[in-house]
């Protein structure tokens, strides 16, 4: 037991310098703050030693390290925005983490990374779901924002004729698409537009496939002739 003790507190940040003199500290205890802390291991020890063998360092006596762990903020993968088609499965997805904790319109909640919201859903169902997550209990908080689209509809489109070297303008009628894919794209000046203008060097059979971010697509078609 010292009756006149000289305390030192040393750390390590585990740089490879080893146990380094905290300059000033030099009491009982220490506050300790790693400002813009990489992740990483730093360790903390207090040694102690009478001041009547100043000098002697290698009398000093320190204790057991206290070891702080820092860790990366959470790897999660979770989209901006999340759709779906009216009538189908609304199903939030998330990864990357520890725990999960789901909140959001209608007053829903689930722990789980990927939780269906709805079996059919519905516009109701639209809005901004928050997310809570934990990694090596630090916490992260984010969202994505829900979306349930109608279902995109086309008319029929008749055949039409072009004399050779000569373009036409084709058009499809839809609802609800805003997406455009033709087929083949030969002879197209473009062939993701709902108007695409088509010279073909021969007789063409062209598919338009039209869609939404939600729902599934559906495929009029138009030959040339």
């Amino acid at each position: 037991c010292y009756t006149d003790p000289d305390y030192k507190w040393q750390e390590d940040k585990n740089d490879g310098n080893g146990w380094v003199d905290i300059p000033g500290q030099k009491s009982l205890s220490y506050h300790v703050v790693i400002p813009n802390a990489a992740p990483g291991k730093y360790q903390y020890r207090i040694g102690v030693l009478n001041k009547a063998t100043i000098g002697a360092e290698q009398c000093r006596i320190y204790s057991d390290p206290l070891t702080i762990n820092v860790y990366p903020p959470p790897d999660l993968v979770l989209a901006e925005n999340t759709s779906a088609c009216i009538g189908q499965p609304v199903q939030l997805r998330a990864s990357g983490a520890d725990t999960y904790l789901w909140t959001g319109p209608n007053n829903f909640r689930s722990e789980e990374n990927s939780p269906v919201v709805t079996q059919r859903g519905a516009p109701s169902d639209d809005g901004v779901y928050n997310l809570m997550v934990t990694k090596n209990n630090c916490p992260c908080f984010t969202s994505t924002t829900v979306k349930v689209y109608v279902a995109a509809s086309v008319q029929s489109m008749a055949d039409v004729k072009v004399c050779e070297g000569d373009a036409v303008q084709l058009s499809v009628q839809s609802a609800n698409a805003t997406h455009f894919k033709w087929e083949p794209s030969e002879g197209l000046d473009h062939d993701d537009i709902p108007n695409p203008v088509a010279s073909p060097l021969v007789t063409t059979h062209y598919t338009v496939t039209v869609s939404n971010d939600g729902c599934a697509t559906l495929k009029p078609t138009s030959s040339l002739t």
